[in-house]
């Protein structure tokens, strides 16, 4: 999806709104799998498992990625506003959105300086972290709810329609060598 991102940045910079199925489909994805997912599952059961044993570096990372929870729910918000979503859902009439070029390139160019090094410190830092920390049982409760949310957050059938989505997305705004269909590539 941050790919996608980047390759909307130019379409937008040209003056193109894109349609708006396509920016709902995308602030859907960014709040259903992204934070409600993915942020939800750290914040609910991966960090408060891990806070009572973790040393004070580990705590720092996660009141790190915590704040950046924020800010990427913030900027998601002001993507939402800028291509007009919020106004079409709220008034329900898709003619008189309003798309602002200016504040969703600013939003994008944002949103993927905070969520590539995001995922790197997940990746190389909490993750491996955890698995240090966490006793095997305490990892095994953490899983189950993981799938617990997985299964009340996207519910089912909906993680596969996510994944149609990111294609469908993929095929529209990424060159056809060299892409991959994936949530984070």
């Amino acid at each position: 999806m941050v790919r996608i991102l980047e390759a909307l940045r130019p379409l937008i910079a040209q003056g193109e709104a894109l349609p708006l199925e396509d920016w709902t489909d995308i602030l859907g994805f960014l709040r259903v799998f992204v934070d409600r997912c993915h942020h939800g599952k750290e914040e609910e059961v991966l960090f408060p498992a891990m806070l009572p044993v973790a040393d004070q570096e580990t705590r720092a990372l996660i009141q790190q990625l915590l704040d950046e929870h924020e800010q990427g729910r913030r900027l998601v918000a002001s993507l939402a506003s800028a291509t007009g979503v919020e106004h079409v859902a709220a008034a329900g009439s898709p003619e008189e959105r309003e798309f602002d070029a200016e504040g969703a390139a600013e939003a994008i160019d944002r949103y993927v300086a905070l969520l590539r090094p995001h995922v790197v410190s997940e990746e190389r830092h909490l993750f491996p972290a955890a698995d240090e920390i966490l006793a095997p049982e305490v990892q095994m409760k953490v899983q189950e709810d993981f799938d617990r949310i997985e299964e009340e957050v996207i519910g089912p059938g909906q993680h596969e329609a996510l994944e149609l989505t990111v294609e469908r997305l993929t095929d529209l705004y990424l060159s056809a060598e060299g892409h991959t269909h994936g949530f984070y590539g």
